[in-house]
């Protein structure tokens, strides 16, 4: 058994009601890939299962809310012989997405996790509420912001980044010319069996 087992999805950003509902992010999902060969992701070959940016609403009478959580990423297990990424397009991304800022008629959803380089941006607040940015595999998510006044609410926290988890006879992966692993990873040796 590892970590990463049961397979799972990423979790929900954390949901904020006052009268009306600021939702948030979903989670990124589960994704389990099995040879008993080998596995090559090369060309333009994208594996997003990233978390959800927050959504942003306000109440009747245009009254604020807290801004709800970016949602967290996903799981991905590749299991072969050999596991091969192979190319400067390939990502495999389990980002967490963005906070929503406080919501007010001009704040705005946090940012879906996606595949690109950067951490997913929170929403922005004209009161300084925005949502933290969410998660990568080389940083932690970022809290909310408040802007401190009284009666002010706060942005929602950004989505922690979900897990990769490599198996190969290698036990190590190493993604070739340009490829990247934008997740918290692991490595381990695929698990064999003797066939009579």
């Amino acid at each position: 058994m590892s970590f990463i087992e049961p397979l799972s999805g990423g979790c929900e950003g954390g949901t904020v009601q006052v009268g009306e509902y600021s939702f948030g992010g979903g989670g990124g999902g589960g994704l389990q890939i099995t040879s008993r060969t080998a596995i090559t992701i090369s060309g333009s070959g994208v594996i997003d299962a990233s978390g959800g940016g927050a959504a942003h609403r306000q109440q009747p009478g245009g009254f604020p809310i807290a801004g709800a959580g970016g949602g967290g990423g996903g799981n991905v297990l590749l299991e072969a012989p050999q596991v091969i990424l192979d190319g400067p397009a390939v990502v495999v991304s389990t980002k967490g997405g963005g906070g929503a800022g406080a919501s007010t008629s001009t704040s705005s959803s946090g940012s879906d996790g996606g595949y690109d380089a950067s951490p997913a941006p929170g929403g922005t607040s004209p009161s300084q509420s925005h949502g933290g940015r969410g998660g990568t595999g080389a940083d932690v998510p970022f809290a909310g912001q408040s802007a401190g006044c009284s009666g002010c609410e706060a942005g929602g926290g950004g989505g922690a980044a979900g897990m990769t988890m490599f198996r190969n006879l290698a036990g190590a992966i190493a993604p070739q010319n340009g490829a990247v692993v934008r997740s918290k990873s692991m490595s381990a040796q695929i698990r064999t069996r003797l066939v009579p």
